[in-house]
Parts: structure tokens; sequence; C-alpha cells
């Protein structure tokens, strides 16, 4: 499917282009700059409720953007094409390698004060770890959810290839609670075998899937279409996280039970 044919706010394109700079310039592209691990994940939430988390104070205003997804969903791939292909976040072929909230500075390429954060987080599902582990990660995500007093959007990739599964429909019924904007985002698309008519299944099949959350109105009902090897639809997602720099803050209230 061309670019052409996938509709996106024009707003969208004007205002958050700029954010994320070119990788030839030593200073520039995303950089990992904090990190949050089951360990520590307390000392946030304490910080937070009392206002008082030093890596907050260091970097003042600055809203988040988190990327959700299952651990074959490409998340890590995803916010390297959003770096101009430079890598920032590790990937591996084995699941699970992100253990930990990772927060990766972006700023403007033009106006250096204004800056965001991309946090990658452990993926869910299929993972090479204990159980006992894969549940501390999901309380440390969904805690973070619960207690980010700046994030703004949340990023939901569904590996295109793959398609929606059970395990991303319970992660959907759980943000339901956050109270945070979802934007759900297909990932290897170029990985869909079938030509256009299979894309376009599997894209009319995930619509029909979120329709339930969409109306709810805590889920975009457009979704973007990536391939990150090609930098298919990245510049458009670039934009869209650009412009969640920039929203007012969308705070969340309550935290679901974990399963």
């Amino acid at each position: 499917m061309e670019s052409s044919q996938i509709e996106y706010l024009p707003k969208y394109i004007q205002t958050g282009a700029n954010y994320f700079v070119h990788k030839n310039q030593k200073e520039q592209g995303l950089k990992l700059v904090h990190s949050i691990d089951q360990w520590n994940i307390e000392k946030y939430v304490e910080g937070v409720k009392n206002d008082d988390y030093d890596f907050y104070d260091k970097y003042p205003g600055c809203k988040e953007v988190v990327v959700l997804g299952s651990s074959n969903s490409g998340k890590s791939t995803l916010i390297n094409a959003l770096n101009m292909g430079s890598e920032a976040a590790y990937t591996a072929k084995r699941p699970g390698k992100t253990q930990a909230l990772n927060f990766y500075l972006a700023q403007h390429s033009v106006n250096k004060r204004k800056q965001g954060f991309i946090v990658d987080s452990p993926g869910y599902g299929y993972v090479f770890a204990p159980v006992n582990i894969k549940k501390k990660w999901q309380k440390m995500v969904y805690k973070y959810l619960g207690y980010g007093v700046r994030l703004n959007l949340i990023i939901l990739c569904i590996n295109g290839h793959i398609g929606l599964k059970q395990n991303d429909l319970s992660m959907l019924e759980d943000l339901q609670h956050f109270r945070k904007p979802v934007q759900v985002v297909l990932t290897k698309v170029d990985k869909i075998t079938g030509g256009q008519g299979e894309l376009v299944r599997v894209t009319t099949e995930t619509s029909r899937h979120i329709q339930k959350y969409v109306a709810k109105g805590f889920v975009n009902p457009e979704i973007h279409l990536t391939c990150a090897e090609h930098f298919f639809g990245v510049k458009e997602l670039r934009a869209r996280i650009g412009v969640a720099f920039e929203e007012s803050d969308v705070r969340a209230n309550r935290i679901p039970r974990i399963r």
C-alpha cells in the first residue's frame, strides 16, 4: 500500500516532523538518559507522589511517549527507525532483551529547548524469562503507566505479519484504565505475504477489533502502518510523537489488577 493511501492529519506533519535530528551530528539523535527497572519502580512512584524525582528535575516539562507491544512486535527496531536508522535501542532475535523502562531523549532539530522522551518497555507474551520475572516486568510497566504524570501518548505495536493476538487485546483491556491516548501501530507490514489485498485485510481486521476501544475514547481510530527496515510510515509516526510532546498533560488515575 502506498503511503499516499494512508490518511494522516496535516497538523501532525507540520508541527511534529522536526523532532528527532540527523544521526550524523554527534550531539544529536536519540540518547538513552535514564532507566527504571523492577527494583527502582517504587522509587519512581514515591518521587512522583512527592513531586521530588531527581530525573524530572533535570528535564523540567519534558513529555513522554511510551512504546508497548509483544516481545516480537519490533518495538526497539521501530525506535531505531525513528532515530533516522541509527541504533539507539538494543535489538535482538531472542525475545525479552528489553528488561527495563529505557528513556530516550529526543529534541527538536532547530529549537533544542523543545525536548521529550521516548520510553522503550519490556515486551509481553512470548519471552525467555521465568513467569515471576515476567509478572514483575508487567507490574513495573503498569506502575509507570499509572503514575506517569508526563506521559502523553501510548504507542501499541502490533506485529503486522502475525496480526492482533489475545495478548494484544488483553493489553488494550488494561490500557483503558489508565486514561491515556493510545496509538495502534502495525509493524513489519513488509512481512505480510499476499500482496496489497492481504495488507488491507490485516489492517481492516485490526481496525474492527479496536473499535470497541475507539468507542470508549482512548484509542485513535487511525492505524499507523510501518516498516522500520524501509522507513515506511516512520516520518508520519515521528510527527505524531512530536505533537504528543507539545500537548497538555494527560493524567492517569487507576492501576488495573495484575492477572
